[in-house]
């Protein structure tokens, strides 16, 4: 290793005894100052038939700095065939500490549409001081029966389960590959048991939208049907994941019901149990009778 060669101080040297004090603007501190903390942005809550109505927002840790929230702005935008109601949709507030969207249950008597919302996240600097850290876009998606389908799978509920991800990556990259359908965008619901006669099958209610627009069922069903568009690329996908049929969604009245849903052991075990009453029954009938008619045998012939 070379060694560091003695310099010797120089009054005369300009650059041995110069030194520069900077200074970094306002917006340069706040930068700063600011936490390095993620988001998660672009969230979207469905309200409406098999809906999930949490929005996922990170707990702070005890030792960071306070953030609180606020709703910055709402824009709303119709479903189609749908126009921009006069009225206002006072139906929604934010919670200051975890962000999350509070939504009034009235907003299903509100028109069919998108809620876009502008979130503000605020950093308490000081008791006096604070910053704007973030901007978060979050999503109501108000959802009426009317544009709501389902896709059947001739595959049980558990099985649909493990393969809706990829189900869903799949139809998003076919959707993507066409010009024509590049915008579209398709949100699922939670998978279900389809009563079907003899066929284990599930299913899984969805709505589409098209530059943020919620389409109707005849709409998104000649985008989504492989029949109507002719193409083999959702065909192959269809039959890989064995989709059977697109339907409208109704209302999952059976999912509360499924519960009262005999299973077949169950069924068997009543069953089994009914014929052996039946059969004990029948002896206790046959003994009776035997007995009758040997006490009668034996009276008639007694009295020979």
């Amino acid at each position: 290793m070379s060694k560091i060669p003695k310099i010797a101080f120089d009054s005369n040297n300009a650059s041995m005894i110069a030194f520069t004090i900077r200074t970094e603007t306002n917006s340069v501190v706040e930068q700063a100052n600011k936490m390095k903390y993620h988001f998660q942005n672009n969230t979207i809550s469905v309200f409406g038939i098999d809906s999930e109505s949490t929005i996922p927002v990170t707990r702070l840790k005890t030792y960071q700095p306070i953030i609180t929230y606020q709703l910055g702005s709402m824009h709303f935008t119709p479903a189609e065939n749908e126009e921009v109601p006069m009225e206002s949709a006072p139906y929604f507030s934010v919670d200051p500490v975890s962000g999350d969207i509070r939504i009034d249950p009235m907003l299903g008597d509100y028109t069919e549409g998108v809620f876009t919302f502008d979130i503000v996240a605020t950093q308490q600097r000081t008791a006096t001081e604070s910053i704007k850290i973030a901007h978060i876009v979050k999503q109501v998606h108000n959802v009426k029966l009317p544009s709501l389908l389902k896709f059947i799978f001739d595959q049980n509920v558990h099985l649909l389960g493990l393969n809706l991800e990829d189900f869903k990556q799949h139809l998003h990259n076919a959707l993507k590959m066409k010009p024509t359908m590049s915008d579209i965008s398709v949100i699922f619901g939670t998978p279900h048991v389809y009563e079907s006669a003899g066929r284990n099958r599930s299913s899984v209610c969805f709505h589409s939208l098209r530059d943020g627009v919620i389409l109707g069922q005849e709409s998104a069903i000649s985008i989504l049907s492989a029949t109507l568009n002719g193409g083999n690329t959702l065909s192959r996908l269809y039959q890989v994941f064995k989709v059977a049929n697109i339907e409208p969604c109704i209302q999952p009245i059976r999912t509360l019901s499924s519960g009262l849903i005999i299973s077949r052991s169950a069924l068997f075990w009543t069953g089994f149990s009914l014929v052996g009453i039946l059969i004990l029954l029948s002896f206790c009938i046959y003994a009776c009778f035997i007995i009758r008619y040997k006490n009668y045998l034996n009276m008639k012939k007694a009295s020979l």
